[in-house]
């Protein structure tokens, strides 16, 4: 089991650090998450962009930068690991198209949470691979890693749906 060491439980978000993108939604989500969390939680958040520099004082007005991890821009080589060390994918952002970033989380076995927004919502389906939030509802996004967080058989059964999600869509000539 991948929680061998440390236990905690490892959210990702691949994308650019800019508004249209949430993270910020997600900071504060995964802020309460931690207050309430049984378990302990950490937030790795790969990318770069004009928002670092907010999205990490934000970090620190919410007092979860030692559970925040910029990870900066991670070379695609390095991507299968970071998807291997994590639990939950999330994907906050205002408009999308087809994610490839999802669509790898997918493919590597990850129960993921999104925002109802453009390509991304077709490829969920509630309850079944993942959760579908409004865009910037942070209690819901809350909410939802909550849920995911605590289940562990439920992350387990999302994330084989996706894997057979993935699969679908690399033969549809992705």
């Amino acid at each position: 089991e991948k929680h061998s060491g440390n236990n905690e439980l490892n959210i990702l978000c691949v994308g650019r650090l800019i508004e249209r993108k949430g993270q910020d939604h997600l900071l504060r989500a995964f802020a309460k998450l931690q207050s309430k969390s049984q378990l302990p939680v950490k937030l790795t958040l790969v990318g770069t962009g004009d928002a670092e520099a907010l999205l990490k004082q934000l970090a620190a007005d919410l007092l979860v930068t030692k559970s925040v991890h910029f990870a900066g821009v991670v070379s695609s080589d390095r991507m299968p690991q970071m998807f291997r060390d994590a639990d939950v994918f999330v994907l906050p952002s205002q408009s999308e198209g087809m994610s490839i970033a999802l669509l790898e989380a997918m493919a590597c076995g990850l129960p993921v949470v999104v925002t109802d927004t453009g390509g991304t919502a077709e490829l969920v389906q509630e309850n079944v691979n993942g959760f579908i939030v409004p865009w910037a509802n942070v209690d819901d996004l809350a909410e939802y890693l909550a849920i995911l967080v605590s289940d562990e058989h439920m992350r387990q059964r999302m994330g084989q749906a996706n894997r057979q999600t993935a699969i679908q869509y690399s033969w549809i000539g992705m």
